[in-house]
């Protein structure tokens, strides 16, 4: 397997977290759906020679404060590529969601 499209390691998810608690765009209070890694540009996978830099970037939708948020993390080069707010959208429910839901409804006597 080609380590540069490997998935992400739980390492990289929790760098991508620290990096973005770091600039101040996340706490601890903040939930992220989604945290997936980038596909690495297909002219770099084939040009890729062992020893060569591997590119390595999370694509992260959070929830901060209310506010939904996207970011692009380079985890080889350590720094937030880009951060954007993105007014009235709601990120995929959490597993957590869910269970309280259902909770709530297996709890209602009616």
């Amino acid at each position: 397997l080609f380590k540069g499209t490997a998935s992400r390691t739980a390492e990289e998810i929790a760098q991508a977290v620290d990096l973005l608690k770091k600039v101040g765009q996340a706490n601890a209070d903040t939930v992220y759906p989604s945290i997936t890694l980038l596909e690495m540009p297909k002219a770099d996978v084939l040009d890729w020679k062992p020893g060569d830099p591997l590119k390595r970037q999370a694509a992260m939708v959070y929830r901060n404060n209310g506010e939904t948020y996207e970011a692009t993390i380079d985890l080889v080069e350590k720094k937030v590529v880009n951060h954007k707010s993105v007014p009235n959208v709601e990120p995929m429910i959490l597993d957590r969601e869910w269970a309280y839901a259902r909770d709530k409804a297996m709890a209602d006597e009616r």
